[in-house]
Order: structure tokens, then C-alpha cells, then sequence
């Protein structure tokens, strides 16, 4: 199902990748710019939490409030801040951004 990650010649690996006859994904799953590596969670967390964080102290929001203001579900605030989730989808990225008049770093 899924193929092995290779050694590279600079010490690096690989990713691995699903193989394409079992319909899965063909590609890494991240696909940044070349020569650039992918940003951990907390690098993430901290780039999140410096431009949110004021935000909704400026408000006097938490973030369940926020998430409530917002009409996106329980919690997806939440893992958007602490980076768990790479990306959001474009209607609960807008919904987020415009209920805290700002916009948010993917």
C-alpha cells in the first residue's frame, strides 16, 4: 500500500507516498515551495496565536465565543490556533477572519 521512505544522499528522507492503484494520494502531502521545509505545528501554533490571540482579547472573546460569532462548529477554532489544522476550508477561513476583522495566516 504504501511505499517506503529513501534515504536521500544529504541524510534526509523521502516521504513516503501512497501507492496510486490503491486510490490514494500520489503526491507528499505537503507541496511548498522546493527547497523549503514544511513548518512544524508549533511554528504554526506561535504564528497563529501572535495575530489571533490579540485579536480576541481586543473583543473580550474566547475562543468558544469566537467560534460561536464565527457559526463554524465546536473546537475548530480551537485546533485552528494550536495548528492542528493545515488548512481550513474557504468558507470557515472567511467566516473566522471576518467575525474577528482580520485576516488570518493559513
Amino acid at each position: 500500500m504504501f511505499k517506503h521512505a529513501a534515504q536521500l544522499a544529504d541524510g534526509e528522507f523521502d516521504l513516503p507516498m501512497a501507492d496510486a492503484n490503491h486510490g490514494a494520494r500520489s503526491e507528499p502531502a505537503h507541496q511548498g515551495n522546493p527547497g523549503t521545509r514544511a513548518e512544524s505545528q508549533h511554528e504554526r501554533e506561535r504564528r497563529r496565536r501572535n495575530q489571533v490571540d490579540p485579536a480576541l482579547k481586543k473583543k473580550g472573546w474566547s475562543v468558544y465565543r469566537w467560534e460561536k460569532e464565527a457559526g463554524v462548529s465546536s473546537k475548530t477554532g480551537r485546533r485552528y490556533i494550536d495548528g492542528d489544522t493545515l488548512r481550513l476550508g474557504v468558507d470557515t477561513h472567511k467566516k473566522l477572519s471576518e467575525s474577528l476583522g482580520i485576516d488570518l495566516p493559513e
